[in-house]
């Protein structure tokens, strides 16, 4: 009970729950269009309860609309309650919503205050599950989302940027930046010439995801462009060890053996790839080149 009584809160609540990207953080943060002054759900709530209250007692649509809310608020309750998952009751609440403010004016016109009142006394309860503060660890969240926010701006080649973005994340909470934004921060370290930055980034994504070979990988890949094969190979073998799934280690162990002249060892390799990903162009050329 006490966890559908959270879910019928977050469910009206004025604060977006993300599956995805956080959009109040990058309201606040992004300096986007989402930082413009726009109507939010709290908003659209209050006045579309207050349209069906006003409405409901003579309107059969309003009364339908109402029902169909109703019906699909029920039906989410019980599941995850996220920004994605409530939108489709904006279809039912914006013409309430519209309908409350026509009905305002007209009201207001003929002097008749008291279904204002009492459609506003029956609304209050929405509003305050609207704007209560929902508790959030605001620590873990921005150490996700600046993260989030230098992977993108990586992506765009926005390295001063992304590398700003990557600090913030590491000083909120370095456990929970994502695997993902401290490689491509890496990256732009890179692009930007502080190399040190970038293989200091890249070792402290193994040390926060050490169950994602993927950032032994890229680790290996740091120290194979870098010219320390050793450790490369050390690294793509611990990426391995870590996820036996990965196709991509088993390209940099091919290639550092056929140059360093191993080749059973360079076909081994290349044939293990293989049974994880035939389809891969790289190991297919390797495959050729080592026959």
């Amino acid at each position: 009970l006490s966890l559908l009584l959270h879910k019928a809160w977050y469910l009206w609540s004025d604060r977006e729950i993300p599956d995805n990207y956080d959009s109040d953080f990058f309201r606040r943060e992004g300096g986007t269009i989402l930082s413009w002054p726009l109507i939010s759900f709290g908003v659209i709530a209050i006045l579309g309860i207050l349209g069906l209250v006003m409405a409901g007692l003579t309107s059969i649509a309003a009364q339908m609309l109402g029902s169909f809310c109703l019906i699909y608020m029920l039906s989410v309750m019980p599941f995850l309650v996220s920004d994605r998952y409530r939108l489709p009751e904006i279809i039912f609440l914006l013409p309430c919503a519209g309908a409350a403010l026509q009905m305002i004016r007209d009201f207001f016109r003929a002097r008749r205050f008291a279904p204002i009142r009492n459609a506003v006394l029956i609304t209050i309860p929405v509003a305050v599950l609207a704007f209560i503060p929902a508790e959030s660890d605001s620590a873990a969240s921005d150490a996700f989302n600046w993260g989030l926010q230098a992977s993108l701006l990586s992506d765009a080649n926005r390295d001063k940027e992304s590398v700003q973005a990557i600090e913030k994340a590491v000083h909120a909470n370095p456990a929970l930046v994502s695997s993902d934004a401290y490689i491509k921060a890496a990256t732009s370290f890179e692009r930007l010439g502080d190399v040190a930055k970038s293989e200091a980034f890249l070792e402290q994504a193994t040390e926060a995801h050490p169950q994602d070979g993927l950032t032994f990988y890229n680790l290996a890949r740091f120290h194979y462009e870098h010219g320390d094969s050793k450790m490369a190979i050390d690294l793509y073998n611990q990426a391995l060890m870590v996820m036996p799934y990965l196709y991509q280690p088993y390209i940099g162990l091919g290639i550092l053996y056929y140059k360093q002249g191993e080749l059973a060892l360079a076909r081994e390799s290349v044939r293990r790839g293989l049974l994880i990903n035939s389809a891969n162009i790289q190991l297919q050329q390797l495959d050729q080149l080592l026959k």
